[in-house]
């Protein structure tokens, strides 16, 4: 029965609506991307983290890749001490998504990128 609890779980966790509506998104890339004042950095970029894996096209390009390029590498939002978890994080995922055919963030075809000295958008990240 316990493994009957935690895929309820799974499921449940999964079932969660995302924290911010599409169109909260949609006004901080309106408005240049910079971070609504009073806005929970770790928590946003969590959030957008996930969306990588999203199916949804414009929330793992429009939204999630284009505000963490934007917040990484445009504004510096994104310090060392962000994103070098996110990165290890985002790598574990991409390994992971390799070998299974479970889509985890990173393993969509935009966000290996983010992390990509190749990018368009790299630059040396601030230092914190």
């Amino acid at each position: 029965m316990p493994a009957c609890a935690l895929l309820w779980l799974t499921v449940a966790a999964a079932a969660q609506p995302p924290a911010h509506a599409i169109e909260f998104w949609r006004s901080i890339a309106q408005h240049d991307y910079v971070l609504p004042s009073g806005s929970d950095l770790p928590a946003l970029t969590a959030e957008l983290e996930e969306y990588l894996a999203s199916p949804d096209p414009e929330r793992r390009d429009e939204i999630a890749y284009s505000t963490l390029a934007a917040w990484i590498y445009g504004k510096r939002l994104i310090g060392t001490d962000l994103l070098r978890p996110l990165t290890d994080r985002l790598v574990a995922n991409l390994k992971q998504g390799i070998v299974s055919a479970t889509p985890t963030p990173f393993s969509s075809a935009p966000s290996p990128r983010l992390c990509s000295p190749s990018s368009p958008h790299a630059t040396t990240p601030r230092r914190t």
